[in-house]
């Protein structure tokens, strides 16, 4: 169900689902843009001290540095939704609108650190 669920989602229309969207989609992409401003800002660098010499070995480092670290997020912000769905799922608490309630819901996996 689980490897279903990753590659085939189950899209819905409803205040929730929007919700959950706008949350994942924001926590994702935010930190992105971060590397997009960076690099903006270099190439507007570039253009303004045209005798700066950058080596390019060094930017093909980075950008593959860069492309790590966002592949290797993405993969943690999966499991980290797949253990709270997990958890949650089969906790007591199945509607969650404050912080006690989400430490209920999370006793299960933190015990009493929750």
């Amino acid at each position: 169900m689980i490897r279903k669920s990753t590659f085939i989602p189950t899209i819905q229309f409803n205040k929730e689902f929007v919700a959950i969207l706008v949350g994942i989609l924001g926590t994702t992409i935010a930190p992105q843009l971060f590397f997009w401003q960076a690099s903006m800002e270099v190439e507007e660098m570039k253009h303004k001290w045209k005798h700066v010499i950058i080596n390019k070995r060094i930017i093909n480092e980075m950008k593959k540095d860069v492309d790590f670290g966002i592949s290797f997020s993405g993969l943690v912000l999966y499991f980290i939704i797949l253990t709270t769905g997990t958890v949650s799922y089969n906790s007591v608490v199945r509607q969650i609108d404050t912080v006690e309630q989400a430490a209920m819901a999370l006793k299960l996996l933190a015990g009493n650190l929750a």
